[in-house]
């Protein structure tokens, strides 16, 4: 079996389940824009909606990051979006350390 010795700034993770955060968001007010004829102004309103977050959860499987502000274990936020699916090891992903956001200490 082999190992992979990353390149520097980046980092190995399992991503943990998806966040989900509760935000307003603006809807077309079919009530208020029923009368409306085309060209009018349409009314929105904000509607309370879940959805996935910015930031996700995930555990570090393997780092290169120095100074070691986060190591092997720990559980960091980061970004998705830019990572990369790394199918030599199920459901892991690589991401650059300036994605990684930090630890997340839970208390």
């Amino acid at each position: 079996m082999g190992r992979i010795d990353l390149v520097a700034g980046r980092s190995i993770l399992k991503p943990l389940r998806v966040i989900k955060i509760t935000k307003k968001i603006p809807k077309l007010d079919d009530e208020a824009n029923k009368d409306k004829k085309p060209g009018d102004v349409l009314e929105t309103k904000n509607v309370k909606e879940k959805v996935i977050a910015n930031f996700q959860l995930a555990e570090v499987i393997f780092t290169s990051n120095v100074p070691k502000v986060f190591t092997i274990g720990d559980v960091v936020v980061f970004r998705p979006g830019r990572e990369i699916e790394l199918d030599l090891i199920k459901k892991t992903v690589v991401v650059n350390d300036f994605d990684i956001l930090g630890k997340w200490i839970n208390e």
